[in-house]
């Protein structure tokens, strides 16, 4: 039998008042009750606008206009239950595609929390949900690197930044010189690009503030016509650079 006990210290306590976090638009708004503790306890972001003086702290609601209510719905079950609730629902009898499809839109949504927990100040959630995205990412079910991914990335992330390198080591390990002359669906800001070709310049595998990423091939050896494709989209007009999908 898995041992449920915990120490006591850790009970949850629910006799603290709630308040109204009001998720998404003015005209498309969704409200969530949740326990003034847990945010204050979990979210720096939190904890300082509910800190008394504040119009949040007074009035008991506090917006976030610029978050997607699924992304805040998985937050609200990470602060009660430390799961993230986000794995698509497939069986073994599907097929490949489908299954890439389903692990495709995970690593989508993981993203998109990963950069909620950058703005409300949630390191714990933001290391668990990194976490998540390694093991997608290094998993044979996630099959393709989705492009997209990377825009929404690097336009709401600063240099440096743990999730940059991450989507950097993935493409790294993932392209592929001959199916990346290939025209493609995507642009990639020019950051990115910078960003990999530096990594291609080198032949070790960065750790992410104490995430490691094992390669999802056997080898990440840079070649030639790596480094090549990427210089050439450095010199682009555009300064963009047009991968595949695949």
């Amino acid at each position: 039998m898995a041992d449920i006990r915990r120490p006591a210290s850790k009970v949850l306590d629910f006799s603290s008042p709630t308040v109204i976090v009001r998720v998404g638009p003015p005209n498309k708004s969704e409200d969530f009750f949740v326990h003034e503790n847990l945010l204050r306890e979990s979210s720096g972001f939190f904890a300082g606008a509910l800190r008394g003086g504040w119009r949040e702290s007074v009035d008991g609601v506090v917006p976030l206009p610029e978050t997607s209510p699924d992304q805040f719905r998985i937050y609200c079950s990470w602060i009660y239950s430390r799961k993230i609730h986000t794995s698509g629902e497939i069986g073994l009898e599907e097929s490949l595609e489908k299954r890439d499809e389903v692990a495709r839109k995970e690593v989508s949504g993981l993203i998109k929390c990963w950069l909620l927990g950058e703005r409300i100040l949630d390191t714990n959630f933001k290391d668990a949900v990194m976490d998540m995205l390694v093991h997608l990412y290094d998993s044979p079910q996630l099959a393709t690197f989705h492009l997209g991914d990377i825009g929404i990335v690097y336009n709401e992330t600063l240099a440096g930044s743990p999730l940059r390198r991450l989507v950097v080591e993935v493409a790294a390990t993932r392209l592929k010189a001959d199916k990346s002359r290939e025209l493609g669906k995507f642009f990639v800001p020019s950051e990115f690009t910078a960003d990999l070709l530096v990594r291609l310049s080198r032949s070790e595998i960065h750790n992410m503030d104490g995430h490691a990423l094992a390669a999802p091939h056997a080898s990440s050896t840079t070649t030639p016509e790596k480094r090549n494709l990427v210089t050439r989209s450095l010199s682009e007009p555009n300064r963009s650079v047009q991968l595949s999908q695949r």
